[in-house]
């Protein structure tokens, strides 16, 4: 005899804004092999450290030109972290040289690069880049490790943008767009729609991890597949979803009016207490957990034992219900182009404190 499964309750433990580095609006995070990264607005590249708390990698994109950022990811090792942005801004910072290197309007792709997703070690990596006027490129590194071979632009969606890319660890691409529709890469380089045939809801994020797929946007709607036949639906909160992040039996979604949700396994969503109350454009799950947003929020989880991850907190702690976009200028770097028509700088380590020169 079967007996009734109930829903349990997820610990989400405890959540708190911490200093940092920048007070232009964070749009997007990942986890690297140094421990989180984050990219905004003025084209800022943002690490934190075990020791040193957050601190500024980058300050103005991977061209020096200020052009914002918009979206990171990381290689699947966490050795090397691609970001992209504005006015086709595209470029690698890679940890172990120390280096950015910059591919801007990679095949004349010159407009907002809103999402991009990368699969693969350091100097085997394969991408997916999506503009906000819904162009899709891929490209693959060469074998010097160093060099990009990008294939044709297409458009799955029409003129509608993707506007969330993720990948499977077979390489597979998945992207998302405002019509509540899915797109899988196919073996020739192509796109085929594999969902969402009930939905109504734009969706604005994606995710994968062990063959589930995450999507997720408005009205605090979020779909769960493991397998494109059955999409479980969930209303999170009367919020629109921006951003997601899934880790084996952990699942994460965050948004407007900051609010953040968490799920481990089959559990219910629970709701992320902490004192802020602006937009989260980015979440990603680790040791620790972080969200990012509008005015340079950072949140982070504390660990159970309620130590510290590391690095320093915010001293202003306050709650604070304003949605702040200001900005700080960036200096300048003095790029040298290499053989490839990339440019090249060294840059500082996650933790090192100050910007980069």
């Amino acid at each position: 005899m079967t007996s009734w499964s109930f829903d349990s309750e997820a610990e989400t433990g405890t959540w708190e804004t911490v200093k940092s580095p920048v007070d232009v609006t964070l749009r997007a995070v990942t986890s690297t092999a140094n421990g989180p990264c984050a990219v905004g607005n003025k084209g800022y590249v943002i690490g934190r450290s075990e020791t040193e708390g957050w601190g500024v990698v980058i300050e103005n994109g991977p061209a020096a030109a200020e052009n914002s950022l918009y979206t990171v990811a990381a290689t699947d090792d966490g050795k090397r972290v691609w970001f992209a942005g504005g006015n086709g801004a595209l470029g690698y910072y890679d940890l172990e040289k120390h280096e950015r290197r910059d591919f801007s309007e990679p095949k004349g792709m010159d407009a907002t690069i809103t999402s991009l997703t990368v699969s693969g070690k350091r100097s085997t990596e394969k991408l997916l880049l999506a503009d906000d006027s819904g162009n899709v490129l891929p490209g693959e590194m060469k074998s010097d490790g160093v060099t990009m071979d990008w294939s044709h632009i297409s458009q799955p969606a029409g003129d509608s943008a993707l506007n969330a890319l993720c990948s499977s660890q077979q390489g597979v691409g998945y992207g998302v767009d405002s019509n509540a529709n899915v797109w899988q890469t196919t073996s020739d380089e192509g796109w085929e729609r594999v969902g969402i045939d009930d939905a109504s809801n734009s969706f604005y994020a994606a995710a994968a991890d062990g063959g589930r797929i995450l999507v997720g946007g408005g009205n605090g709607r979020v779909y769960v597949t493991p397998d494109f036949k059955v999409w479980t639906p969930f209303n999170v909160g009367n919020f629109t979803v921006e951003t997601l992040d899934v880790d084996g039996d952990e699942m994460i979604a965050a948004g407007g009016s900051g609010n953040i949700v968490y799920r481990m396994g089959e559990s219910d969503w629970q709701n992320v207490e902490w004192s802020k109350s602006k937009t989260i454009l980015g979440v990603v799950l680790g040791q620790p957990s972080v969200g990012v947003g509008k005015g340079g929020t950072i949140v982070e989880q504390k660990p159970d034992d309620g130590d510290s991850w590391g690095g320093p907190k915010n001293p202003d702690d306050e709650p604070d219900s304003t949605s702040s976009t200001s900005s700080t200028s960036g200096g300048s770097s003095s790029d040298s182009t290499s053989g490839d028509s990339t440019n090249s700088t060294e840059e500082q380590q996650y933790d090192e404190d100050s910007t980069a020169s």
